[in-house]
């Protein structure tokens, strides 16, 4: 089982979860892919539609003490368009809660996408950055998983505490890590 998996196992004993991987894909396929994995069928609808039903959902599902974690793994590959949107989505909230937590997973070439000067906005949005490095060591992935969990924790304690997230940033570096690396943001 990979880290994503097991972090998407821990998040979903309190959280509702839609776990995207099919990355290469416009705004709209996003909007889709995402209704799709909540039982709603998007065809024929338009992006306003698809925004304000997902709207509704987010806002209908919101319980107390439960999260809406939308992860997207292989983030990678998303186009710049798309992160634009992705970061819109971020916007999701009441006056007390957002609505949505987002979780961007990808390999180190998401690092590098996030940090150009065309994604300031995106990296204001960002409240837990993590690095994860190879290990060599059998366990280490355990490890890593804790560490980002907690860092998780730590961003939504925030949260709750403040009544929305402010911009400030946790940058982390942890080792060892996984075999292949990735980069992980959890937008505030």
């Amino acid at each position: 089982m990979t880290l994503t998996f097991q972090l998407l196992e821990k998040l979903q004993r309190t959280s509702r979860t839609v776990f995207l991987f099919q990355t290469q894909c416009n705004s709209r396929e996003l909007f889709r892919y995402v209704l799709n994995d909540l039982g709603v069928d998007a065809s024929g609808m338009d992006m306003v539609s698809m925004h304000n039903k997902l709207k509704e959902i987010l806002s209908r599902e919101r319980l107390p003490g439960c999260r809406f974690v939308l992860a997207i793994d292989e983030a990678q590959n998303l186009d710049p368009s798309v992160l634009e949107t992705i970061r819109l989505l971020s916007n999701s909230e009441t006056s007390r809660n957002k609505l949505l937590q987002i979780l961007l997973i990808g390999q180190p070439q998401l690092a590098r996408k996030v940090a150009s000067p065309d994604q300031v906005q995106l990296q204001q949005r960002i409240s837990v950055f993590a690095r994860l490095e190879p290990f060599g060591s059998e366990g280490g992935g355990f490890a890593i998983l804790r560490t980002v969990c907690r860092s998780l924790a730590m961003a939504e304690a925030r949260c709750s505490h403040w009544g929305h997230c402010r911009s400030s940033r946790i940058d982390r570096k942890e080792s060892p890590s996984t075999s292949t690396g990735c980069a992980s943001a959890r937008f505030r």
